[in-house]
């Protein structure tokens, strides 16, 4: 799939896509109510089920998805060298989550993920973990189509407001998260 600037798109394979749901299905029992803007359940903005994963769970849990995964950002950051400077820092510091959206739900509101709360968001991936309606990017305007395995990354900025798809036939289930900024306070 061609894709706009910034905005990267890989497969992954069938197996960590399976990891990941095998998980979702084994652990329901931690499943809540997926929250919005100000951490909060906002019902009208967004509406999901989540698993939230600490992210040294990520790598522990989910060894496969989280191996191909690390090979998805390095690809980023060989399309875009500047990510690879030594000074620079960040990585997986924030939980990624485990969302499965109902039919006729989702993240219904456009929004981007450098809100007010979350400054040190640099990158935002997601991988479709089932076959369904993908993710409208507006500046972009560009819909992404929601293949299982497919996964991308992008910037965490205003620029790439978008918004769910929703899908009123079929369960939609996607692993999301961030890649942060390391703030050292030491310097």
């Amino acid at each position: 799939m061609k894709t706009p600037l910034f905005l990267h798109s890989e497969f992954i394979s069938d197996s960590a896509v399976e990891e990941v749901n095998k998980y979702y299905n084994k652990n329901k029992k931690l499943a809540k109510p997926g929250k919005s803007g100000g951490h909060t359940v906002q019902p009208q903005i967004k509406e999901s089920t989540d698993i939230t994963l600490q992210p040294s769970q990520f790598y522990e849990k989910l060894p496969k998805y989280s191996s191909e995964f690390v090979k998805v950002v390095n690809n980023y950051k060989f399309k875009y060298p500047e990510l690879q400077f030594a000074d620079t820092r960040w990585g997986l510091t924030e939980s990624p989550l485990i969302q499965e959206y109902k039919p006729g739900q989702g993240f219904y509101r456009p929004h981007y993920e450098r809100e007010q709360w979350s400054f040190t968001r640099l990158l935002v991936f997601m991988t479709y973990l089932n076959d369904s309606k993908g993710t409208y990017f507006k500046y972009q305007d560009f819909e992404t189509e929601g293949k299982k395995g497919l996964t991308l990354i992008w910037p965490a900025d205003w620029t790439f407001t978008h918004n769910g798809i929703i899908d009123f036939n079929n369960t939609k289930r996607i692993i999301t998260g961030w890649l942060n900024w390391i703030i050292d306070d030491t310097r």
